[in-house]
């Protein structure tokens, strides 16, 4: 099951975020059914011990490639290559403040097939502009997951070899996505975030992690 995790941590990656300012929007804008036609998602954890974890993945409208490269204390790295072709990436977000986000991918190993399928959803809105900040009005939008549901299938000639599968719910403000709207346009929508924080236990710097991403998304 080595390939689907990496496929969790470029999701996880971005779930708490710190954003670069550009752009401006409306609930009229945001509120569509749409299709992300590409992004770029970026992602290092780095290990107190020196271990260190570089990982990313591109996507346009039919098909991705990922890269996930491991690096040991002792300097030594290791990196995976996937790419496979893109099933669905969609985007709902709703008027009553509601969202859906889809991702499905398939990728071909040894004459298996390999399908992902993960599903987010929960509740969005416009971050406040703070006294103080760059940030003009509704130009970051935060979106809360409340769920998460997770499929892997794994084919064989047509018959299901292998599946395995998980649901997740986590209350308001566990887990957010925070973007920039850096373009907002009646059938496009651009969306940029950046993120970084560090592990402490103890009081002890355990480590960090930081990521960037970007998502284009088109009217359907």
């Amino acid at each position: 099951m080595m390939k689907k995790h990496f496929l969790y941590l470029l999701s996880i990656t971005l779930l708490s975020a710190a954003m670069i300012s550009c752009a401006k929007s409306t609930q009229g804008k945001m509120a569509n059914e749409w299709q992300v036609v590409s992004s770029e998602e970026n992602s290092t954890s780095v290990n107190s011990d020196g271990s260190k974890t570089i990982a990313s993945r591109t996507t346009n409208e039919t098909s991705y490639s990922s890269s996930v490269t491991n690096t040991n204390p002792q300097g030594e790295s290791s990196t995976a290559n996937h790419s496979g072709g893109v099933n669905a990436f969609d985007w709902l977000i709703e008027k009553d403040g509601s969202w859906t986000r889809t991702e499905e991918y398939t990728e071909m190993d040894s004459g298996k097939k390999l399908t992902y399928r993960t599903v987010y959803s929960g509740s969005w809105s416009f971050v406040g502009k703070n006294k103080g900040d760059d940030f003009k009005k509704n130009e970051r939008v935060l979106f809360n997951v409340l769920a998460k549901r997770y499929n892997f299938t794994q084919t064989e000639q047509g018959a299901t070899t292998m599946s395995y599968s998980s649901n997740e719910t986590y209350l308001a403000g566990e887990r957010v996505l925070i973007f920039t709207v850096k373009e907002s346009k009646q059938k496009e929508l651009q969306l940029e975030s950046e993120s970084g924080s560090t592990v402490l236990y103890d009081g002890e710097n355990q480590g960090t992690n930081s990521g960037k991403s970007s998502f284009t998304l088109k009217e359907k």
